[in-house]
């Protein structure tokens, strides 16, 4: 429940009631004649019976250091379940409890409706649990606490009999994406699918793209992730970019990308789709002409929420619908990039 005061309306309340399960609703509440009234509240799209159970859990790292993270599952299962990872992006973010509070929540119960587990952890680098534990994500990233606080998510769900170990995927957008790759290349025994949605494959390549003019302006960037300007974060980053670790790869890998992504450029996608393909390793790639740094338009968002359904039932075994759209299949079909072309 979030509560602030109406500038201008002396005593009223501006009402935000959050929920796990359903949009938030809005109200405005007048305590001189205790009338609450709701602000176009309407009626869910689909019927929260059909979402997961949500929860907060927290597991111990590798370190000692105690991560919190939201676990949603199916409703009528929760023991020996194929698993989806969900990494944030941001970093410099966190998920959070109420179904409004992002993109991937929606995501989360649409899997467990599938009959998956979701974890979505908030490893280190993640905001809301103090400017320490947010800097201990720096020059973490691939390699170090930031993708080892994932791993023990991981780790702690096969140990509490939640997670079948032998079907786990990883998916995530932008830093999340990474972290996928980073999943598959330096945890390559860990996941058997996984999912880069306009996530950066170069850590070199992805902080030169900043124009020049940026460099003012980056300095948590170059804190957290490196200087191209310096040669020993220029080694650095290398140590730690997926693309550089293409033959520890084991899993399928499905890329996403917009073509018009000012953050992670098309090219991000299409370094590793390349490397993939000339070492024979298993990769589809969706791109979409029209969208940037995540999917904006109707179309492409239910047409890739498609693709990463059938990928994951595929590889990990859940349930998939038999029974989509199918002028969003055919404009799936429009979507997919035959990687040989590239």
């Amino acid at each position: 429940m979030h509560v602030e005061q109406i500038e201008g309306k002396t005593g009223h309340w501006h009402i935000t009631a959050k929920y796990a399960n359903k949009p938030d609703q809005q109200f405005v509440f007048n305590p001189n004649t205790d009338q609450l009234i709701g602000l176009l509240n309407p009626e869910p799209s689909f019927d929260p019976e059909q979402l997961g159970t949500r929860q907060s859990i927290n597991y111990t790292a590798t370190d000692g250091t105690k991560i919190q993270a939201y676990l949603t599952l199916p409703k009528y299962a929760n023991t020996t379940l194929p698993t989806i990872v969900l990494p944030h992006g941001g970093p410099w973010v966190r998920d959070k409890w109420e179904f409004s509070s992002g993109y991937f929540v929606p995501i989360a119960h649409y899997f467990a409706n599938r009959g998956y587990a979701v974890l979505q952890p908030n490893f280190r680098g993640s905001t809301g649990f103090g400017k320490h534990f947010t800097s201990a994500g720096n020059k973490q990233w691939g390699i170090g606490s930031m993708q080892q606080d994932i791993t023990d998510g991981v780790h702690y769900l096969i140990a509490q009999g939640i997670t079948d170990k032998n079907r786990v995927g990883i998916m995530g957008g932008s830093y999340g994406g990474f972290a996928a790759l980073a999943g598959a290349t330096f945890t390559p025994d860990l996941y058997k699918a996984v999912i880069s949605y306009v996530g950066p494959s170069d850590l070199n390549v992805f902080m030169a793209s900043f124009p020049e003019a940026y460099r003012p302006y980056l300095g948590n960037f170059y804190a957290a992730i490196g200087d191209p300007a310096i040669e020993a974060d220029r080694k650095d980053m290398a140590a730690r970019s997926p693309i550089n670790f293409i033959d520890n790869i084991k899993a399928p890998i499905m890329l996403i990308q917009g073509a018009n992504d000012p953050r992670v450029p098309q090219e991000q996608s299409e370094l590793i789709a390349k490397a993939l393909f000339n070492a024979q390793l298993p990769v589809e790639y969706i791109l979409a002409k029209n969208e940037g740094h995540g999917f904006i338009q109707h179309n492409n968002k239910l047409a890739s929420i498609i693709a990463m359904e059938r990928f994951f039932a595929k590889h990990l075994g859940g349930t998939k619908s038999d029974s989509d759209d199918p002028d969003l299949v055919n404009h799936l079909a429009t979507l997919t990039v035959d990687v040989s072309t590239l």
